[in-house]
């Protein structure tokens, strides 16, 4: 029993290790600075997630042409929204003051970076630093995303196809038959006409012969 505890004392203990937020002995100063260059499709949300600060925008946004965007947040996330096709060029400043330290020693700071980008599945990125600035610049290359046919709509098209097919085989068989019926006919008048004249010629062949014997 005694054993089982200690186990379960030893787990609980490494866990609440991992579950810590990492410290740094570095002093709550300096600058991160990191770029992110994405090629998305429309449309795209990326979001930013970080520890509380009031000092927290987006700014120096540019795009190439008309791209319609917006973006908004609060003191622990920033959202950026591009609903056009376009070039976007945003820059992500935090800061943190020196009083959201403690005894010198600061927090090692997680800025979470969210991305949806349209149909796609979700992605993302982590930025960690012990600075009190983050500058995080960030491009998007908007476009429009491929289509491609689902399941349903290449069996449907497939069934059109074969349906297309038999209509054909179809009109073809019937020309076919038309035809042969045509030739048919055109067969069956030709024998009439050899049996006609045949008849006519054995008719008039006897007569000739009766009128010779009734002469002689």
């Amino acid at each position: 029993m005694k054993k089982k505890e200690t186990c379960l004392f030893i787990v609980g203990l490494v866990l609440a290790c991992l579950l810590m937020p990492t410290l740094s002995l570095v002093h709550a100063s300096g600058v991160y600075e990191a770029s992110l260059d994405l090629q998305t499709y429309q449309t795209t949300k990326i979001t930013f997630n970080f520890p509380y600060t009031n000092n927290a925008s987006i700014g120096e946004v540019t795009t190439i042409g008309r791209g319609v965007y917006k973006y908004e947040g609060s003191a622990t996330y920033l959202t950026f929204i591009a609903d056009d096709v376009d070039e976007y060029s945003f820059q992500l400043r935090i800061h943190y003051e020196a009083n959201q330290t403690t005894s010198n020693v600061t927090l090692s700071r997680t800025v979470i970076v969210g991305l949806w980008s349209g149909n796609l599945p979700s992605d993302g990125y982590l930025y960690r630093s012990d600075a009190s600035d983050f500058i995080i610049t960030v491009r998007l290359s908007v476009t429009r995303q491929p289509t491609y046919p689902s399941k349903d709509e290449v069996a449907a098209e497939v069934v059109h196809q074969v349906e297309q097919k038999l209509v054909i085989q179809t009109e073809e068989n019937r020309k076919l038959m038309e035809q042969i019926t045509s030739t048919l006919y055109v067969c069956i008048a030709l024998v009439f006409i050899a049996v006609v004249m045949s008849m006519t010629s054995f008719v008039l062949a006897g007569l000739a012969s009766w009128r010779r014997r009734a002469s002689g």
